[in-house]
């Protein structure tokens, strides 16, 4: 996570703040799924600590906490911690003990990037332009949804590989990205 998050620090540095597409996002989402009670406490938990901290816009916040549990599942959430408890760490899920096979992580990277916009949710606000258009060319879509949802649940190993090539990719755009 520290990586991902230098990398929002440094290119919010470039230029801009680091938002969530609150309004934007992908043009339509997908329905919601049907939950149970469990896991609607657990998805609404989720969205209201993605508006809070993450800016998503309403919509794209209750896709973002039903595509958690449905990957993640409602028993290993609440073996991790209760509801109120995941404000602490909706970014990284993780902190909680939660660790997801890598295909399971991807599915949840493609099940974010149905939520979000991925790239946008890296680049939006960032000034200059040419920053945000290099970032654009040189991250693709499926690299940040993979990233994203690793510092979510994915082991140590996932999330510092996906960190490594997405700081990589990103760092063509902002000097100074890769110098540890």
């Amino acid at each position: 996570m520290v990586g991902l998050v230098v990398l929002v620090l440094v290119v919010a540095a470039a230029g801009g703040a680091f938002l969530m597409a609150g309004d934007g996002g992908n043009e339509e989402l997908p329905p919601l799924p049907e939950l149970s009670a469990d896991e609607q406490e657990y998805a609404d938990a989720l969205a209201q600590v993605a508006q809070d901290h993450q800016r998503a816009g309403e919509d794209e916040a209750a896709c973002v906490g039903a595509a958690i549990v449905e990957v993640v599942g409602v028993d290993a959430l609440r073996e991790a911690a209760a509801p109120e408890n995941l404000d602490a760490g909706l970014t990284m899920i993780r902190i909680f003990g939660v660790e997801l096979p890598d295909d399971e992580v991807r599915e949840l990277g493609r099940r974010l990037d149905r939520c979000v916009d991925a790239v946008e949710f890296l680049v939006a606000g960032v000034a200059p332009r040419e920053v945000k258009q290099c970032i654009r060319t040189n991250v693709s879509e499926d690299d940040v949804a993979y990233a994203l949802a690793a510092s979510y649940v994915g082991s140590d190993e996932t999330f510092q590989t996906t960190d490594d090539d997405l700081r990589a990719k990103a760092g063509r755009c902002v000097p100074g990205l890769n110098q540890d």
